[in-house]
């Protein structure tokens, strides 16, 4: 069982396993959508607004069996024509998305949570006008391809429409601002600027590629200076770490933007859905009532820990 369904509402009181089990035993699936062009389907349970279950399997003997279960979350579409790779994990039919944001000079991995959409749109392609992709595939077959293999598609960027960002967190909590009104506008505005400069200098330009250099080592001193004599958590405004071996995972510390508030419509656990903004980097996230400590408002911080997920538009 995912270890982030508790996020969205479920495991409190009795198992998380057990509670999922009856759901899908309890489930329409007279509604499974089938993925045109290989064999498999996915269903999808709503739990609350903007939250589900996923359940992703395969016809045998007529009977849909789910191989895979996991949470997931309808969120915005934040970032516009953008390049991602994916790969296929070794052992499970999951996709890992990969995507360099320039402005923001970082390279993010997430989980892809619509899966279905990735597999129709390889075999539009395919269809259509990928003549290259097509004469790889031919000696495989289609659908054996898509399933079973994916070394050939390692590495190959789509230039895809839309892209959205989302995390569920098993624990976090609330902290208070690092800073007042006046400097968070200010700190945004240096943060503009030097998105700008990671732009510039990654298409070569190398004056920018100087000032980033000048602007790092001023920071670097101001924060051994501030060190000394203040708390971590006052000098690092917002973070964006890895966190473990899983490459999808990240430590975040983010200010809250917006939240609003769902209600899991099988436990009737209250969900909270978060809107950060980590440097400058957008992002939903949902956690259980449970599970977070403190007092959401906007302005104050978000730091936990989450399993990144991407809803890539395929259209």
């Amino acid at each position: 069982m995912n270890l982030y369904t508790n996020s969205i509402g479920f495991g409190h009181g009795r198992g998380v396993r057990e509670e999922v089990e009856q759901i899908f035993s309890q489930a329409d699936f007279s509604t499974i959508r089938e993925i045109e062009g290989v064999d498999r389907a996915i269903c999808q349970v709503r739990v609350s607004e903007r939250t589900y279950l996923n359940a992703y399997g395969r016809f045998i003997d007529g009977e849909f069996r789910p191989d895979l279960i996991y949470p997931a979350i309808m969120c915005k579409h934040d970032y516009k024509d953008v390049d991602i790779s994916f790969e296929r994990h070794v052992s499970t039919e999951e996709y890992t998305g990969v995507i360099e944001l320039k402005n923001y000079g970082t390279i993010i991995f997430f989980y892809l949570n619509n899966p279905d959409g990735y597999l129709e749109y390889i075999c539009r392609r395919v269809g259509d006008e990928d003549d290259n992709l097509r004469d790889f595939i031919k000696p495989y077959g289609l659908k054996e391809f898509l399933i079973d293999f994916h070394s050939g598609l390692e590495g190959e960027k789509f230039r895809l429409k839309s892209l959205g960002l989302v995390g569920l967190s098993s624990e976090g909590r609330i902290i208070l601002p690092a800073r007042d009104a006046e400097a968070r506008v200010d700190m945004s505005r240096k943060r503009k600027e030097k998105q700008k400069l990671f732009i510039e200098a990654s298409n070569g330009d190398e004056d920018a590629i100087g000032e980033l250099n000048s602007f790092d080592v001023e920071e670097y001193s101001n924060l051994i200076r501030r060190y000394e004599n203040e708390d971590i958590y006052s000098i690092v405004n917002t973070t964006f770490m890895p966190c473990g071996v899983e490459c999808d995972q990240y430590m975040v510390i983010g200010e809250i933007t917006g939240f609003s508030q769902e209600t899991n419509r099988f436990t009737n656990q209250i969900i909270y859905m978060l809107r950060l903004d980590c440097n400058g980097l957008k992002l939903n996230v949902a956690i259980a009532s449970s599970c977070l400590v403190g007092e959401i408002k906007v302005g104050y911080r978000f730091k936990g820990r989450i399993w990144l997920q991407g809803n890539v538009d395929f259209d």
